[in-house]
């Protein structure tokens, strides 16, 4: 296996792909792909970011050493560097940059079995241990707010619970923000222009698409969809209004969901129908409130 970058923007009718100082066209449907790495067993779950410059940032997971990696091209070429190697880490990683394009990695340890978290912040990298209180960290994602706090959201194995931590007061802080049976697997976050935080996740024991947030100061929870199995997999975006988009799949009829409350209400709304697509969703919103979702079929 082996990490594969594609970058592809739409313009008319060509894909611009675009780093730094160049600016490649190529016909629609045959995007630019770069390999990243192919050294061993790695990629899996990676995580991507752009800075302020438009450089791009990649972590993902070493399969063959149990390592976290961090790739740019911030040099104008492609480099990488082993982020933690200290037993087996680094499994489904998530990355952001903050506005002084400093990078944050949140990460799994799986052999303590603790949520960990990495940033180059000062120049160098360094990195803690967030949350060490039983199996947990299996499946974070992380968002920065406009003052350049983190917040990550994850899954707590042992209690099968969703879990918030934060630095935003200095030292972390951690917050247990669903405790009903089974929740909380596969969240994502993001935090709109006022710094509410905003978090998507699946209930796994009745088969929902769930949401909190904490805009009103405390931690509010609702259930978007109750169809069916829903919610595996979700991602979440928010457009210049605060409107919160959810993606996400339906395991049971193999749909690829959208959910939105931009209009105020949750509407949802069945964007592929086709069998066994919707895995693995990732929205965007671009500078016109339009949304864009990537997914597996």
């Amino acid at each position: 296996m082996f990490l594969a970058l594609m970058m592809a923007i739409s313009a008319g009718a060509s894909i611009v792909v675009s780093i730094p100082g160049t600016a490649e066209a190529a016909d629609a449907g045959d995007p630019s792909i770069l390999t990243i790495d192919s050294v061993g067993d790695v990629g899996e779950r990676s995580s991507i970011a752009i800075d302020s410059k438009g450089y791009v940032h990649i972590c993902y997971y070493d399969y063959d050493n149990g390592d976290l990696i961090w790739a740019t091209n911030v040099s104008d070429s492609w480099a990488k560097w082993i982020i933690d190697t200290e037993g087996d880490v680094g499994y489904n990683p998530s990355i952001a940059i903050d506005s002084q394009d400093n990078v944050h990695i949140s990460y799994y340890d799986a052999t303590n079995m603790d949520l960990d978290y990495a940033t180059n912040v000062g120049g160098s990298w360094n990195r803690w241990i967030v949350d060490g209180d039983g199996d947990v960290g299996v499946d974070s994602a992380i968002a920065i707010d406009s003052q350049d706090n983190v917040h990550i959201s994850y899954w707590d194995y042992t209690n099968e619970t969703l879990r918030y931590a934060t630095n935003s007061g200095g030292p972390w802080s951690i917050d247990i923000i669903d405790s009903e049976v089974a929740v909380g697997y596969h969240s994502a976050i993001a935090i709109d222009s006022k710094d509410g935080v905003h978090i998507s996740y699946y209930d796994a024991d009745n088969m929902d698409l769930r949401y909190a947030n904490n805009t009103a100061g405390t931690w509010q929870k609702f259930i978007v969809d109750p169809e069916g199995d829903t919610g595996y997999d979700s991602s979440i975006a928010i457009d210049s209004k605060d409107g919160i988009h959810i993606s996400y799949s339906d395991a049971e009829n193999g749909d690829l969901l959208y959910a939105t409350n931009s209009e105020g209400d949750w509407k949802l709304y069945i964007m592929e129908d086709t069998v066994e697509v919707g895995y693995h969703s990732s929205i965007a919103i671009d500078s016109l409130d339009q949304f864009h979702i990537s997914y597996y079929s």
